[in-house]
């Protein structure tokens, strides 16, 4: 039999979980889902863990999963917090950079999802709006009232990225469920796509062999979707990247 190839997948920290108050790291089943439909075997990391247990366990995967989760704290780009910050994880920032550091010198596969675009952006140098709503008034809605799931705006996908080549379309539908975006791209990524407002909605990094992130959330729906949906397309190329390299 087979094994599924290993990918750490980041989690967050609840402080105080459960009827005793205790923290817990705390994870989405989507995202598992998501990755073992496509043939992969997620393996959390969280605040929780050290840091020499997030390097262990990094030596053994063959890719990296940046998860949604709270604002990037404005001080990883040596920005003010504005008054329309939400909540910052230092905790999960740092676990993120850690991560970051042992993944990208391996040349490890990178899928990033919403919060992950913008740790990558900022890891990578670049900068972020913290609130779209206050920052850019004209940006059409980014932060959705819809459903888990629900696709409420166009995603326009840059010609000649690798993006275009995993979802085999030049524009797709998609969720939307983030307040914070790219503000200045950092050196070493570029962008893969646009909304209708201008606002970036994915980045890659052309020197690395397969680093993506995007602003949506293609884990939300990509067990009930068809082989050939853009999501599951991105999760099926995603593990393709990860076996080449564990090759």
């Amino acid at each position: 039999m087979k094994l599924p190839r290993r990918v750490a997948v980041t989690g967050s920290l609840q402080p105080h979980a459960g009827s005793h108050r205790q923290p817990a790291a705390v994870l989405y089943t989507s995202y598992l889902d998501a990755l073992e439909q496509a043939g992969l075997a997620p393996v959390p990391i969280t605040p929780a863990h050290s840091a020499a247990a997030v390097a262990s366990i990094l030596s053994v995967c063959d890719g990296l999963v940046l998860t949604g989760g709270a604002d990037v704290d404005p001080a990883r780009y040596g920005a003010a917090p504005s008054a329309a910050l939400g909540s910052v994880s230092g905790a999960r920032d740092e676990l993120e950079w850690r991560a970051l550091d042992h993944a990208l010198p391996r040349d490890l596969p990178v899928l990033g999802i919403c919060r992950g675009a913008q740790v990558l952006n900022v890891f990578m140098g670049g900068t972020l709006y913290q609130d779209i709503a206050t920052e850019l008034p004209d940006a059409m809605p980014h932060l959705q009232d819809g459903s888990w799931a629900a696709r409420t705006h166009d995603v326009s996908i840059v010609a000649d990225s690798l993006l275009r080549r995993v979802v085999g379309a030049d524009t797709i539908r998609s969720n939307s469920f983030h307040h914070q975006a790219v503000k200045e791209l950092a050196p070493g990524l570029r962008a893969a796509a646009h909304s209708a407002d201008g606002l970036i909605e994915a980045v890659e990094a052309p020197r690395h062999a397969w680093v993506l992130a995007v602003q949506w959330h293609p884990e939300r729906r990509a067990e009930a979707l068809p082989a050939t949906d853009p999501d599951r397309r991105l999760f099926d190329a995603f593990h393709d990247a990860v076996a080449q390299h564990g090759a």
